[in-house]
């Protein structure tokens, strides 16, 4: 394994998120006085992160108002900073004055400062305002002080997102939080106070189809209601509402068999590593190597799971049958290791004279890799230096691929540019974040499509985030791309637990009951234990139109999260939702590259 390599599995948790920022819809306990569901050291509501060198924890001895302030602390050496977040529901913000008032205590801060910070995010990610307070904040030793910050939210903002932050030495203490929106404090209640009426909530009755189970094989009469909605589809893409429930990665598993031996799909491709995911298309395709292994070869603990197993020996058993023949394709770039390892051998084979400019551009990645590893982020001119040399190697296979085609064949060539593609798409997003990666894994789909006969159909299994058509996200390039043939399955759930990473490490979490408000408070009130509901059309009937306007809708990736509802029109998104009202965390297989 090369150095790069190693330092890629170490990077795991930095960059597996999707491109749903792990942060609470909602604003509430801005006292700090109501304790976390899943670690009563923390404030509910608030997404507190506390990188290496920070102690961040309620505090029950200083107190501005009430019981419980906010402490954050640096207990050694830090290179981050430590910060404490939630999220204002945008449609009661755009076109308005966003105000931020709060107070903040400090001892012994000598370097940096504690502070207050709100952004205001608009499509692809973009930042359109954003305050820090630079400069402004509160340091040395200093009694409570009110703070205030306030910025205008564009008409077309897609996000607003406030908190606090530490990002000096010595001790922090942060409390009673105040929100105003044109001078006109912030009432969680009112911004949430929308409910379905009964007729809404009819017909959601009227358009879910039901599913006998989540269980994969047996009968799939139940599942022939869905062909309407994969009729004519080049690719269908599941997504999930987590990246760690059973139910659902049982489903999806249960919907790729039904659409390989009934719709004609051959493709399967998943939100993993695409070179890495060859091994394991070398597994299910002729039964050679060991699939454990390959399944955890691809880093991402998500994965590395008994239900996913299960796919895959089904893929295998499927194959060796007879009776067709499915693919397992990776699309994402995030580790470059085994990319660059390909690309070295190919250069060494076809083209010597250029094996030194190969070497220095994976030294130059691996320099930055090692970088993140250190402080958890590559300085951004490592990573465009990363970048240019990765560009620069891909621009060289690219000129002279005449030249090899004499002696390799076709797929070769094509593979050696697209390792090197992965290898310049991972610096970018390095560089860039989220947004590089959607579109980078967008790009690679279509790779894979192209590399396929004309009409051949492909199922896709990522995040929610991803697989949506919100602006930005992998699904939106792929609509833009395919159009009509591009079809979206969204996954929800009641309540239940999931497999994420939080206090408790890698381990199950609690997820408490729909908000009211919320698209799955909707859903639950069916009565249906697991469903599909076709949002084709929701848009223009009278009571279907209220799920293509913005609605709370639980988002959680790889960490866990208490409050993960934010507003996102799901119609518009997506072309269904399966659901589950009840569920329980995915089961991981003892042993992973990264646990």
């Amino acid at each position: 394994m090369s150095n790069l390599l190693r330092t890629c599995c170490a990077l795991l948790i930095a960059l597996a998120s999707p491109a749903v920022s792990l942060r609470a819809q909602t604003v509430a306990n801005l006292g700090f006085e109501e304790r976390s569901l899943l670690d009563p050291t923390r404030p509910a509501t608030w997404s507190v992160g506390a990188p290496a060198g920070y102690a961040a924890e309620l505090d029950s001895v200083a107190a501005h108002g009430g019981r419980l302030s906010l402490r954050i602390r640096q207990t050694s050496a830090a290179t981050r900073f430590a910060v404490a977040n939630q999220v204002i529901p945008v449609s009661a913000a755009r076109g308005k004055r966003v105000r931020l008032r709060g107070w903040i205590r400090t001892e012994g801060v000598t370097r940096g400062q504690a502070a207050f910070w709100m952004r205001v995010d608009g499509p692809g990610n973009r930042s359109l305002a954003f305050d820090n307070m630079a400069g402004r904040g509160a340091s040395g030793t200093s009694p409570w002080t009110r703070y205030e910050i306030e910025l205008p939210v564009d008409s077309a903002a897609t996000g607003v997102i406030f908190g606090a932050l530490d990002n000096g030495d010595g001790t922090a203490w942060f409390d009673d939080v105040e929100i105003a929106l044109d001078g006109v404090p912030y009432d969680p209640a009112t911004a949430r106070a929308w409910e379905a009426t009964p007729a809404q909530a009819a017909w959601v009755r009227r358009h879910a189809i039901p599913l006998r189970t989540d269980a994969p094989g047996g009968d799939d009469a139940d599942l022939r209601a869905l062909r309407p909605l994969v009729a004519g589809a080049r690719i269908v893409a599941l997504g999930e509402g987590t990246h760690g429930t059973r139910e659902f990665f049982r489903a999806k598993h249960r919907l790729v068999q039904w659409m390989v031996e009934r719709e004609g799909v051959t493709v399967f491709t998943i939100e993993a590593n695409m070179p890495e995911a060859r091994r394991v298309n070398e597994y299910v395709l002729t039964g050679r190597g060991d699939p454990r292994a390959a399944l955890a070869g691809l880093y991402f603990w998500t994965w590395n799971t008994e239900e996913v197993l299960a796919l895959m020996e089904w893929m295998r058993a499927y194959n060796a049958s007879g009776r067709g023949r499915v693919e397992f394709w990776g699309f994402d770039m995030q580790f470059p290791g085994v990319a660059a390892d390909s690309v070295r051998a190919f250069v060494a084979r076809a083209d010597p004279a250029f094996l030194p400019q190969a070497d220095s551009a994976s030294a130059i990645a691996t320099s930055a890799f090692e970088a993140v590893r250190r402080g958890g982020r590559a300085d951004s001119v490592q990573a465009r230096v990363w970048r240019d040399a990765a560009a620069r190697v891909l621009a060289h296979l690219a000129a002279n691929r005449t030249t090899y085609l004499a002696r390799f064949d076709t797929m070769q060539v094509d593979w050696a540019e697209q390792n090197a593609r992965i290898v310049e798409q991972a610096a970018r997003t390095m560089l860039a974040g989220p947004a590089s990666r959607d579109s980078s894994m967008a790009e690679n789909v279509a790779w894979i499509a192209a590399h396929h006969p004309t009409g051949t159909r492909m199922v896709l299994w990522a995040h929610n985030g991803h697989v949506s058509r919100a602006p930005g996200a992998m699904g939106a390039h792929l609509d833009h791309r395919f159009g009509s043939a591009y079809r979206v399955f969204g996954f929800a759930f009641g309540e239940g637990e999931y497999t994420a990473i939080g206090p408790r490490g890698l381990a199950s979490y609690p997820a408490a009951a729909p908000e009211a408000g919320s698209v799955e408070s909707v859903l639950r009130s069916t009565g249906m234990p697991r469903f599909v509901l076709d949002l084709r059309g929701a848009a223009e009937e009278e009571n279907g139109a209220w799920l293509a306007a913005p609605h709370a809708f639980r988002s959680i990736g790889a960490g866990a999260m208490e409050h993960p509802f934010r507003d996102t029109p799901v119609a518009r998104y997506f072309d269904a939702l399966v659901y589950f009202d009840q569920t329980t965390p995915s089961r991981p297989l003892p042993r992973g590259p990264m646990r």
